[in-house]
């Protein structure tokens, strides 16, 4: 560990004493050259299999906010317009003005599903979800206050990236950024967003 950087261990071993973490890694690059490499936990609580440097992770929501820069680096996505230019349904109740800025950064008002509780069937297809939120109005007026959407955000970003690309998100991930960084990543279908399995 590169010095200055003690105070990332002491707050990644914190997650697992005081935080309830159960597994993770956290790896720090700087130029390149990675400066904090850090493991710790469990792979799976069942059998106690420790976190290794090839564990994979469900980091969705991570996959899903990059892959939707992907399209406005190239000019494709314009960060301050409604997402509703893209998606031209999520305008229902209220929506209308959330930017795909405002949405990224999680005060667009829509972290859960109350209305639409999301069962595992849901989870084997992309619509059920997507409608859902299309048709949600914002908990909060959007842009007032932050909450983070973690339930929501792969979904809504990945819609955003389907309505320009084509694509579903999966597709676009492999296509665009964990094929050509040759990342482990596992899907269980076609249209699941970026379901994650342990090696």
């Amino acid at each position: 560990m590169v010095d200055g950087f003690q105070a990332a261990r002491e707050s990644f071993e914190r997650n697992f004493t005081h935080g309830g973490d159960v597994g993770a890694g956290l790896t720090l690059y700087r130029h390149g050259t990675p400066i904090v490499d850090l493991r710790g936990g469990s792979a799976d609580p069942g059998t106690r299999r420790p976190w290794r440097r090839d564990t994979i992770a469900p980091i969705c929501k991570t996959f899903a906010a990059g892959a939707a820069l992907v399209p406005a680096e190239r000019g494709e996505v314009d960060l301050e317009a409604p997402v509703a230019r893209y998606w031209p349904e999520f305008a229902r109740n209220g929506k209308g003005e959330i930017t795909v800025r405002t949405l990224l950064s999680h005060p667009a008002g829509l972290p859960t599903l109350d209305t639409h509780p999301i069962t595992w069937e849901d989870l084997r297809d992309w619509t059920p979800i997507t409608d859902a939120l299309a048709a949600a109005a914002p908990e909060w007026p959007p842009g007032t206050t932050h909450g983070y959407h973690g339930a929501s955000i792969a979904h809504l970003a990945g819609e955003i990236v389907r309505r320009v690309s084509g694509l579903t998100l999966s597709e676009f991930l492999e296509r665009e950024i964990t094929g050509p960084l040759n990342l482990d990543r596992y899907a269980a279908s076609p249209t699941a967003p970026c379901r994650a399995w342990p090696p």
